[in-house]
């Protein structure tokens, strides 16, 4: 296209939509303000000034020239559309456990989906997997820790018995209530709420029904047999999904797995976190003294070796999340491995991008593998080994198992609660209407607003998107639902999943024409960006050469590419 064709001597408004991760208000524009600049004048003029429109209640930064009507290459506007405070964590631990705990349950619901959109099958295996959390080792290990206190408070402080059972069953029905609003499942925490105060009531009065012993051998066989029972149905799950789903794609059946035992891994990390403080507290802060005996008598009723159980657990989340990971990161900043990596795979050769999404590919098929490797010491240990390693303290195995908190302590902090913010942004895009958390109609509307509002106020101008990354899914989300609607001159996508995550791992296709013809879409990309990369249905794909998954904004190259397209004068 002619850069001098008639309809690039229209006024220009840029809409620029950012990806995931907590962008500030304001700084997409300036960015973009100086590429133009850099494009045009080798220094900065401060071109633009601040002209925000509000919609709404939405506040959107716009940017307006400052010396002429429309500004340096006919872009008279330059709006952003931030959707960055649509389900974020605020910086405090209770906010960002609470968004930990979201995402989470934003797995669960895409884990027992339909295994495609036309199809009327759901998973079944994995729909109980989950109910084994829900309504099993959630409880079974709540139970058990509330044992642990009675049992450890009653020979020497009788008068805190009563006091922990009301509390605990207080809080089990608190649970029940709470957790019921996510899942039915978490209802079973109302029988148990029972189960704990008939418990406590057994202390109270001194061996009503049970002795201490026959309880604590209680707890801590149905904390084994819950245990196996979300174990054994987690690896059904997997032959589950791998069989339903690898017909179409190994990716998706890897992806879907991952939905189940990413969870499982975090849980269980908090788990042991939560056994590792508790006992800790009864044992040698508050230094119950009858803690001990609990521990022993606790650790040679389990069915099962703990210790080795956690070990090889803790391998598994070292091997997935630390080891692949490192080899990844190698694959994509070496040459010479890419090539060796690229013959593996069998194929000629392979682009720093491309690596990395090979390497995405190849945690989430060896995850569900490594994790059932790293639970034969507990199938062992549980059917075959008559002898046991439990004659550890308690409190020394869970403080090695709680290791795999490190994993997620860092989303505590506010400095890396980017991490956070980039999983939720996706997981929470993808949840069905109606789930509170999910955000596609909220980013969407947002988006669709705005270009409703230009192409009302401003008929004549034309409109050109820059959307990056996961901005890049809102906005062919908004396009694709409302296209009668809208009105849009040009689509530029930077660093879009599209094609490279949505359509290959998750199985959602907005690799599609859009019902306005008059759109034209261009897809740029580094070769480097280890999220984006090519799509299939656009106008052109342009690869803009080395370069990672940020800094499209401020690249003088994506400007210039406008330029030579006749989208800019």
């Amino acid at each position: 296209m002619n850069p001098t064709n008639v309809s690039a001597s229209k006024p220009t408004t840029i809409i620029a939509i950012h990806g995931v991760g907590d962008a500030k208000p304001g700084t997409i524009p300036q960015e973009v303000s100086k590429a133009i600049d850099a494009v045009d004048s080798p220094q900065p003029t401060n071109a633009y000034l601040q002209a925000d429109i509000n919609l709404g209640g939405v506040k959107y930064p716009c940017l307006t020239p400052s010396h002429t009507p429309q500004g340096r290459f006919g872009v008279n506007r330059i709006v952003e559309v931030n959707w960055a405070d649509i389900e974020a964590p605020s910086n405090s631990p209770w906010s960002l456990l609470r968004h930990l705990f979201f995402l989470l349950v934003g797995m669960r619901h895409l884990s027992i989906q339909k295994f495609a959109a036309q199809s009327k099958l759901r998973p079944v295996l994995a729909r109980l997997f989950w109910f084994s959390i829900e309504a099993g080792i959630w409880w079974s290990a709540y139970f058990a820790n509330v044992v642990m206190w009675l049992a450890s408070v009653n020979p020497t402080h009788p008068n805190l018995v009563l006091p922990i059972t009301i509390a605990s069953t207080l809080l089990a029905l608190l649970m029940a209530w709470g957790l019921g609003k996510v899942s039915n499942d978490f209802k079973a925490g109302y029988v148990w709420s029972l189960v704990i105060l008939l418990t406590g009531l057994n202390f109270e009065f001194d061996d009503l029904w049970l002795s201490t012993e026959q309880i604590i051998a209680l707890s801590a066989w149905l904390y084994s047999w819950t245990q196996a029972a979300m174990g054994f149905l987690l690896i059904l799950a997997f032959l589950e999904t791998f069989i339903v789903i690898r017909q179409s794609s190994w990716d998706r059946a890897a992806a879907r797995a991952a939905f189940m035992w990413i969870p499982f891994l975090v849980i269980c990390a908090i788990g042991a976190a939560v056994w590792a403080i508790s006992v800790y507290s009864a044992s040698e802060y508050y230094g119950f003294s009858y803690n001990e005996q609990w521990q022993k008598a606790f650790l040679e009723s389990l069915e099962y070796d703990l210790l080795w159980a956690e070990i090889g657990t803790l391998a598994s989340v070292v091997f997935v999340f630390l080891l692949l990971p490192a080899i990844g990161a190698l694959f994509y900043i070496s040459k010479h491995l890419r090539s060796l990596f690229a013959s593996m795979l069998g194929k000629s050769s392979l682009t720093p991008s491309s690596s990395a999404h090979e390497v995405y590919s190849a945690i989430l098929k060896i995850g569900p593998w490594a994790l059932i490797l790293g639970g034969v010491p507990f199938w062992y240990s549980l059917f075959l080994d008559t002898t046991s390693s439990n004659n550890l303290r308690l409190i020394e195995i869970y403080q090695i198992s709680a290791t795999r908190w490190l994993s997620v302590i860092p989303l505590l902090f506010p400095a890396l609660r980017i991490l956070l913010d980039v999983a939720s942004d996706v997981i929470f895009h993808l949840q069905p209407e109606g789930v509170i958390t999910s955000t596609k109609g909220r980013t969407t509307g947002r988006i669709a607003n705005l270009i409703n509002h230009l192409n009302k106020t401003e008929p004549g101008n034309k409109v050109v998107i820059l959307s990056h990354s996961q901005g890049s899914i809102i906005t062919r989300e908004t396009l694709i639902d409302t296209a009668k609607l809208l009105h849009v001159d040009t689509l530029l996508t930077l660093g879009s999943p599209i094609n490279s995550l949505y359509l290959r791992f998750l199985g959602e296709n907005l690799d599609v024409k859009l019902k306005s013809k008059s759109t034209k879409w261009f897809n740029l990309f580094n070769d480097g960006d280890y999220i984006g990369g090519k799509v299939q249905n656009c106008d052109e794909n342009i690869d803009l050469g080395p370069g990672g998954h940020t800094g499209y904004w401020s690249k003088p190259s994506v400007i210039e590419f406008l330029i030579n397209k006749g989208v800019l004068k």
